[in-house]
């Protein structure tokens, strides 16, 4: 499945999240973004950090998990949670209780049909929750199919609760690819510690002055309106994890794995931009237009 469809999944959470869960507002909103694939909003199985979709024609539940969202009801938990990622590697517990949660929706999308497809995605600390739950739960880490995240939150140096035995870490590598834009600064620790799945990188306009290119590089509607995301597209083929990564290329929309320092020199946005801290930006100027959902 295209990447670009699952960042629209992924786009729906932050609709529920900005009018606190599911609204007749928000209703609307996600029905006009998804309109178009034929992907239905499961009301019952959704709420302001989580969102589940169904997708009729493929009998598919695609569950999206929400990232930072200033000015909803979870701002300050996603504010903290971040802090507590970046400064100490640790995952509060608006993270962990995702994992449960997200182990509640299966257990409906199970009770309902349990043939159906499931998948999860998510978009910055949104990514990095699915990604703990499905190296944290054995019933998530089965049931799901594939997991696809876009400019996750991702640390260089702590695994922040991603360490996996070496049979899940194949398990996981296969099921997951995480996408993130140049010059994006949140995701740009998987260039230097990947924990598991395949990365891939799409090339970003950067004309924009330094800390502006860092956030605007951060949104989702990067994944949904760029053409280079649906050129990059074609899925990796499985494989097993070899024991040293290749080396990393700088074709558009490449596979790549965390391959030290000289993926981070290859990949870096420009000059200084491991200094810019999006969230630190938006905590200190929030009416920034690019700060309003950071999404």
């Amino acid at each position: 499945m295209s990447p670009r469809r699952k960042a629209k999944f992924a786009k729906a959470a932050y609709m529920i999240g900005k009018t606190d869960g599911v609204t007749t507002r928000s209703k609307k909103e996600v029905a006009a973004l998804l309109d178009d694939i034929g992907v239905l909003l499961e009301p019952d199985m959704s709420d302001r950090s989580i969102s589940t979709l169904y997708e009729p024609k493929t009998n598919t539940y695609h569950i999206s998990h929400k990232g930072t969202q200033f000015g909803s009801s979870t701002g300050n938990a996603d504010v903290l949670a971040d802090a507590q990622f970046a400064s100490f590697g640790y995952n509060s517990h608006h993270v962990r209780d995702r994992t449960e949660q997200t182990e509640e929706i299966l257990d409906k999308i199970d009770r309902r049909d349990p043939d159906a497809t499931v998948t999860l995605q998510g978009h910055s600390l949104g990514g990095h929750t699915a990604a703990y739950a499905m190296a944290n739960s054995d019933r998530v880490l089965k049931r799901v199919s594939s997991l696809d995240t876009f400019n996750t939150a991702a640390h260089p140096s702590y695994a922040v609760g991603l360490n996996v035995p070496f049979h899940k870490q194949r398990i996981l590598h296969e099921k997951t690819t995480h996408h993130r834009m140049t010059g994006d600064v949140v995701s740009k620790g998987h260039l230097v510690n990947l924990p598991f799945g395949t990365s891939k990188t799409y090339k970003h306009p950067t004309d924009l002055k330094l800390v502006d290119r860092a956030l605007d590089a951060h949104h989702i509607d990067h994944f949904i309106n760029s053409e280079l995301v649906e050129k990059g597209s074609a899925p990796a083929a499985a494989a097993a994890i070899p024991a040293a990564p290749p080396p990393p290329t700088r074709m558009e929309g490449r596979t790549e794995r965390s391959g030290g320092a000289r993926a981070l020199q290859a990949m870096v946005a420009g000059p200084g931009a491991a200094s810019v801290d999006p969230y630190w930006v938006c905590r200190r100027d929030p009416s920034r237009p690019e700060c309003k959902a950071f999404i």
